[in-house]
């Protein structure tokens, strides 16, 4: 079975500790053995193993649980637990889950399983408004008149990538503000050893057993 996510703060939760003993236990069952889309298939045998004599209190788990057709049960709460910023259709997983609810017809009885996504796609919009206002913004200022704020902008943004530094709108202000002094990536110079004269001892040593080896040869 897949691992999943659980709620640890049942056991202080007031519903759940109103709970008899088997109630909580058959709970614990049900959200451990429904499927990744919240849907268990009744199975009274399998639950009778595990909970000896247990009789389903139905009143206990009232807006808990929703009986389908096909002797399937759905738990809604489980969608919003265990997938808290809502489902990704392009995600294969996520996919597969709005497949079973769709087919199960509970889809539309949720509470926008979506919503988390379309929250992000929101606030990336926002973004997005924000840094289009910022950039327009300053291509009227008188300052940057015949400055290519577009180009300047990619040439910043290269820059903060390649150095590390985290890309601001105050960091690109500054960026158009030393336009006569462009940021450039400094390459390090190769070292160069320095030139040391040669010790006229030392030269005069050589000299001399250059002169002997060839004295030596020509003997």
């Amino acid at each position: 079975m897949a691992n999943r996510f659980t709620a640890t703060e049942k056991w202080v939760d007031p519903w759940f500790c109103g709970l008899c003993e088997k109630d909580k236990l058959f709970w614990i069952f049900l959200v451990d053995n429904c499927d990744h889309a919240g849907m268990w298939q009744v199975n009274w045998p399998l639950v009778c193993f595990h909970i000896k004599d247990y009789v389903f209190n139905e009143g206990a788990f009232k807006g808990r649980i929703v009986k389908l057709k096909g002797d399937k049960w759905f738990i809604p709460k489980f969608i919003e637990f265990q997938y808290k910023t809502g489902l990704n259709p392009e995600n294969r997983a996520h996919a597969s889950v709005l497949s079973i609810l769709k087919k199960e017809g509970v889809l539309k009885g949720l509470s926008s399983p979506l919503q988390g996504r379309k929250d992000k796609d929101k606030d990336k919009d926002k973004d997005k408004d924000k840094d289009d206002s910022f950039i327009n913004t300053l291509k009227t200022k008188e300052v940057y008149r015949g400055v290519d704020i577009e180009r300047e902008l990619g040439k910043c943004q290269v820059w903060c990538e390649t150095n590390k530094k985290v890309f601001s709108q105050r960091r690109f202000v500054n960026w158009l503000n030393r336009a006569d002094k462009p940021m450039v990536i400094k390459k390090p110079e190769p070292k160069q050893e320095k030139y040391a004269p040669p010790d006229p001892k030392q030269q005069e040593a050589v000299s001399k057993l250059i002169h002997e080896t060839a004295k030596k040869m020509n003997s």
